[in-house]
C-alpha cells in the first residue's frame, strides 16, 4: 500500500491494490469473511430492495450529487478512477451495501450509456481575443520580422497557448483562500465581468470538463475597489499544477529604470521626453488549449467556473505574454525608427528627443500598433511625451535629472513603519512587506539598500511567512530612514561616480550591501556604522507637506525595555512576599 497523499478538501486514502480494485468493479462479494458472512444472510426481499436502489441511483441527479460530494469529475473514466474513490468510501465508514450501489450506478453510467449532463455541455474552442492574429502577421511581414518565434507568439492567438504542462492533472477539489472569502462582493463581481468578457466559463453546478481540478481562488483588491482574480496553481504543494511546469521554461528578463537612465543620457540627457503606456487585461489577451480548460477551474459561492485564457498565478503566464509584448516592441521600434523603447511586461515605456511640433512620434506610432491591431490600452495609465512620468513607480524627472518617490507611496510606506515600529515582534511576511516597500524606495537613494541587511536577515531566520521573528535594537534602528526618506521626498538622488586612479571597491562593496567584501578590502574599518554629522542636517530637504514626522514614527523602544524590565521585577518581588507569607503562617 502507498504512502497517504495530501489533499485539500477531502482525505482520500491511498489507492487500492489491483485484486482490490478488481473485487469493487465487477461487484464480487468481499473476500473477508466478515463482510461475505452478511451478504449470504441477505433474503429475496432485501435483494430486491437493494436492486431497487441501485436502479435509484442510476438516475443522473443522484449520480452528480454523488461526484460533488466525493471530487468525482462526471465525465467517462477509467475503472482505475472508479475503483479508486469506492474504495474510499468503504474505508470511510460507507457500508458495503451502498458503496456497491454508487459503483454500480456509476459503472452503468460510463460503460453503457455515458454521462448525462445537467448543466450541458460546455463551450470547445479558445477563448476570445481582441487581438487580430492575421493583421499583426501580414504586419510583421511588411517590417521584415516574420520568423519561426514570431509565427509561434501568433499562433498561440488562433489555437491557444500551451502551459507546458509535463503530465496529467490530477482531479481534485480545493478551498477557496482566505483573501477571497474576505472580499466576498469584490470577487462575485469579478467573477460575472470575466464571464461577460469570455476570459472565464460558467457557472456549472457540477464540474464540466473531464479530469476538473478545482483549484483555489485569491484575490487582491486594487485601489479603485475592484478585485483582480488570482488562480492559486501553486496549492496544494506537492500536487499543484505549478509543479507539472518546468521553472527553466518559466525565466523571463525585465527591463529596469537603469536600462531607461542610459536612454536618457543616449537620447540626449536633460530635457528629454518619455511617454507610458499600459496594456489592458494583459494575461487574458492570450487563450490557453482547450485541452488544457480543466487545469484551470475553481469553485465559487457553489458554482463551477474555469478560466480560458492565461491566469494570474499561473508559472508560465508571464513568459508567454511577455514573448508578446516584446514583439510589439520590436515592431514600434521598427516603425518608429527609434530603439528607446523598452518594456516590463504590460508597461511599455520609452525616450525620445525633443520633437518639433507635428513630427510623427514614438508614442503616436505605439498608439496605431495598437490599434491596427487591436490591443486594449488602460486609458487611465496612458502618458503622452513629457520631461516629468511616473514610471514603474518612480517620478522620472529629465528636466533636473533625477528620481523621486510619488508622495502616495511615501505616506504608505510611513504608515507601514508607523505599523511595525511600535511591536516587539513581527510576523516574517509583514517583515519582507516593509523590505519590500524600502526597496522600492532605494531606487531613488540607492545607498539606502545598506539599511536593508538586517531587516532581511532577520525575516529570513524564520521558515514559514507566518513565523513571529522578534525585532531587535539593530532592527529598529535601520527602521530609521530619516536621511533616505527625506531625500526621497526632495527629489534627491546621489549619484557614485568613480575617480581615475582611485580604489572605489568598498564603495562598491558597502552600495552593494556586500558587507563581507568590505571587511575583506577594510578590515580595519569601525565595526559601528558613523553618525551623521549634526551640520548635515541643513543639506536634508523638508518631507512633501502633509506627510507626518518620521519623529513620530520611531516609538521609544528603550523606555519599552525599561518598563517591561520594571514589571518583572515587581512580579518578582510579589512572587516572593507571598512565599514568605505562606512559610510564617505554617511556622
Amino acid at each position: 500500500m502507498k504512502a497517504r497523499p495530501v489533499h485539500c478538501g477531502h482525505s482520500v486514502p491511498p489507492r487500492p491494490a489491483p485484486a482490490e480494485m478488481a473485487h469493487f468493479y465487477f461487484l464480487q462479494r468481499p473476500s473477508a469473511a466478515a463482510a461475505d458472512a452478511p451478504a449470504r444472510a441477505v433474503g429475496r426481499r432485501e435483494r430486491a430492495a437493494l436492486r431497487a436502489a441501485e436502479e435509484e441511483e442510476l438516475r443522473p441527479a443522484n449520480y452528480l450529487d454523488f461526484c460533488r460530494r466525493y471530487g468525482v469529475a462526471p465525465t467517462p473514466a477509467s475503472s482505475d478512477t472508479v475503483v479508486y474513490y469506492l474504495a474510499h468510501l468503504k474505508r470511510s465508514g460507507v457500508t458495503v451495501s451502498t458503496a456497491r450501489q454508487r459503483l454500480a450506478a456509476i459503472r452503468h453510467l460510463h460503460l453503457r450509456r455515458g454521462l448525462e449532463f445537467a448543466a450541458g455541455a460546455p463551450p470547445d474552442g479558445p477563448a476570445p481575443t481582441p487581438v487580430q492574429p492575421d493583421e499583426l502577421e501580414k504586419l510583421c511581414s511588411e517590417l521584415g520580422l516574420a520568423s519561426p518565434g514570431t509565427r509561434r507568439v501568433i499562433q498561440r492567438f488562433r489555437v491557444g497557448a500551451d502551459l507546458g504542462l509535463t503530465g496529467p492533472v490530477t482531479p481534485r477539489h480545493c478551498g477557496n483562500n482566505r483573501s477571497a472569502d474576505l472580499h466576498a462582493e469584490a470577487v462575485s463581481a469579478a467573477v460575472q465581468a470575466e464571464v461577460e468578457a469570455g476570459v472565464t466559463r460558467g457557472p456549472f453546478t457540477v464540474p464540466p470538463l473531464p479530469g476538473f481540478r478545482v483549484n483555489p481562488l485569491s484575490a487582491r483588491v486594487k485601489d479603485n475597489g475592484r478585485a483582480r482574480l488570482i488562480l492559486d496553481l501553486s496549492a496544494p504543494r506537492g500536487d499543484a499544477v505549478n509543479d507539472l511546469i518546468n521553472p527553466d521554461q518559466c525565466t523571463v528578463r525585465y527591463a529596469s529604470l537603469d536600462e531607461l537612465a542610459r536612454l536618457i543620457f543616449a537620447q540626449g540627457g536633460a530635457g528629454t521626453r518619455l511617454f507610458k503606456a499600459d496594456v489592458r487585461a494583459a494575461f487574458k489577451l492570450i487563450p490557453v488549449r482547450p485541452d488544457q480548460h480543466a487545469a484551470l477551474g475553481f469553485c465559487w459561492q457553489g458554482q463551477y467556473y474555469y478560466q480560458i485564457a492565461l491566469p494570474f498565478g499561473c508559472r508560465v503566464s508571464p513568459r508567454l505574454f511577455n514573448e508578446f509584448a516584446e514583439l510589439l516592441r520590436d515592431l514600434v521600434r521598427v516603425m518608429s525608427g527609434n530603439n528607446a523603447v523598452l518594456n516590463y511586461l504590460d508597461d511599455f515605456f520609452g525616450v525620445e528627443p525633443a520633437a518639433e511640433p507635428g513630427a510623427v512620434t514614438t508614442f503616436s506610432c505605439f498608439l496605431s500598433l495598437c490599434d491596427r491591431v487591436g490591443v486594449p490600452l488602460a486609458a487611465d495609465k496612458l502618458a503622452p511625451p513629457a520631461t516629468r512620468v511616473e514610471i514603474l513607480g518612480i517620478v522620472v524627472d529629465t528636466d533636473r535629472m533625477c528620481y523621486e518617490l510619488p508622495a502616495r507611496k511615501l505616506l504608505a510606506i510611513l504608515a507601514c513603519l508607523r505599523d511595525i515600529s511600535g511591536r516587539r515582534r513581527a510576523t516574517r511576511r509583514q517583515l519582507l512587506s516593509v523590505a519590500g516597500r524600502l526597496a522600492h524606495a532605494c531606487r531613488c537613494v540607492p545607498p539606502g539598500r545598506a539599511f536593508l541587511r538586517r531587516i532581511l536577515d532577520a525575516a529570513y531566520s524564520v521558515a514559514q511567512p507566518l513565523h513571529r521573528v522578534r525585532i531587535t535594537a539593530a532592527v529598529q534602528a535601520d527602521l530609521r530612514w530619516h536621511l533616505l526618506f527625506r531625500a526621497a521626498c526632495g527629489g534627491y538622488e546621489l549619484v557614485v561616480r568613480h575617480v581615475a586612479g582611485l580604489d572605489n571597491g568598498p564603495a562598491d562593496a558597502l552600495s552593494r550591501g556586500d558587507i563581507a567584501r568590505f571587511r575583506r578590502l577594510r578590515p580595519h574599518a569601525a565595526a559601528r556604522p558613523t553618525p551623521l554629522p549634526a551640520g548635515w542636517a541643513d543639506c536634508v530637504a523638508d518631507p512633501v507637506a502633509g506627510t507626518p514626522a518620521l519623529t513620530h514614527v520611531v516609538l521609544p523602544y528603550h523606555l519599552m525595555r525599561w518598563c517591561s524590565r520594571f514589571i518583572i521585577i515587581i512580579i518578582i518581588i510579589i512572587i516572593i512576599i507571598i512565599i514568605i507569607i505562606i512559610i510564617i503562617m505554617y511556622c
